[in-house]
């Protein structure tokens, strides 16, 4: 769907281009009753703004129907109605008048040869015929000629357009691949810091390790050296009350201290 935004642009665009085709206005129309102010052929003229009619018709359906709670919706839709119905109407029928003026000046006039043998006048060169025959032709290369400037400023502007997409996905493909190269780059670092720590923890384990197997190895030297290898029921007896004590002790303290609190 067009945003309001674009609604905006094209609408100013399309007034810029009703302007670029240079018609006359109703009141140099009148004056001059001639085509002469043109600068194409009023029928390219015509099918221009027909064209912008309709996609203007459209735009203001997608206004309506979209955008009638947008704050901008009033402007937008006042200059939308003012170039639609203020200026391309009275364009439109200026063309359909120029077109009625074209066709005249460019209908054949009937050959009075005809006439005059059957009136007994004397035959005379066709120089008027000749002259709009030679008009007519001028004209129609003029309008030629004006069709394939047309065409070659849009052979240009198409040309312009697909250097602008060549830079953007040249742009956009070393964008990609600087992306790619900071991705992993910065991956590689993530990585090799990961294995630096998973290497010493793992060092350290194994330190640590070895360090239980010492202090195990020497409680057992101590506790042969202190038993002979034997632990008595004596023994036993002493850690059991030893335990009990503690863990009476620990009571008391739980119940204690929140009192004291």
């Amino acid at each position: 769907m067009v945003s309001i935004l674009a609604i905006d642009s094209i609408v100013d665009n399309y007034e810029s281009a009703i302007h670029q085709l240079k018609l006359p206005n109703l009141e140099t129309l009148h004056l001059t009753g001639t085509i002469d102010t043109t600068t194409m052929s009023p029928y390219i003229a015509k099918y221009k703004l027909q064209l912008i009619q309709n996609s203007l018709i459209n735009l203001l359906s997608t206004l309506n129907n979209s955008y009638k709670t947008n704050k901008s919706y009033n402007r937008i839709k006042a200059k939308l109605e003012s170039v639609l119905i203020d200026q391309l109407d009275e364009k439109i029928y200026i063309v359909d008048q120029l077109i009625k003026m074209y066709d005249l000046k460019n209908t054949p006039i009937a050959d009075p040869l005809e006439d005059h043998q059957s009136l007994g006048i004397p035959q005379q060169q066709p120089v008027i015929e000749e002259e709009n025959l030679s008009e007519l032709r001028e004209r129609l290369l003029s309008t030629r000629k004006k069709d394939e400037k047309e065409e070659q400023d849009l052979d240009k502007l198409n040309t312009y357009h697909e250097s602008i997409q060549d830079d953007i996905l040249n742009e956009l493909s070393q964008l990609t691949s600087s992306l790619k190269t900071s991705a992993m780059t910065f991956s590689s670092k993530i990585l090799g810091s990961d294995l630096h720590i998973l290497n010493e923890t793992s060092e350290n384990m194994i330190k640590n390790s070895n360090l239980f197997k010492v202090i195990d190895r020497n409680l057992n030297d101590y506790l042969e050296n202190k038993t002979g290898n034997k632990i008595s029921l004596w023994f036993l007896l002493k850690c059991v009350v030893i335990i009990a004590c503690v863990f009476l002790i620990m009571i008391i303290f739980v119940a204690i201290v929140p009192r004291i609190r």
